[in-house]
């Protein structure tokens, strides 16, 4: 990738995870859990776990979410891809197209299932479904 191309990839990339970072903060406290900082996918997944339990299953985590089972399983699934996609990442290090489009997708997945404040902010990104960046 060029020098420009993957500051034009790691630019959205950083801010996405900014956004997923804070809306983690917001969405675990609705769910009762209180943190400072949001980290990792792998410890955001791990922290909802923790509320899983707290909670007593995923339906009471649905219900704290005010979004159905299906939303909370899509969200998950977004979720478990992008920790995939992003085990761990250090500012400025490189940054696929696929991470790219992983972190969007959960921004922009987060933005329209959950009610946490930090979601609006989604709506500042762009980001095409694939078939729509193959027909580009």
């Amino acid at each position: 990738m060029t020098n420009s191309a993957s500051q034009a990839t790691r630019a959205p990339f950083e801010h996405s995870l900014g956004i997923i970072r804070q809306a983690s903060i917001e969405i675990l406290l609705l769910l009762g859990i209180h943190t400072t900082e949001g980290k990792e996918p792998r410890w955001f997944m791990e922290q909802l776990e923790q509320a899983r339990l707290n909670l007593g299953g995923w339906g009471a985590v649905a219900k704290k979410l005010r979004i159905n089972d299906a939303q909370l399983s899509q969200f998950m699934l977004q979720l478990r891809h992008l920790q995939q996609h992003v085990p761990q990442y250090d500012s400025g290090q490189e940054v696929s197209e696929n991470q790219l489009l992983a972190a969007l997708r959960f921004c922009h997945l987060a933005g329209a299932s959950t009610s946490a404040a930090a979601a609006t902010d989604v709506s500042k990104l762009s980001w095409k479904e694939p078939d729509q960046e193959a027909a580009s």
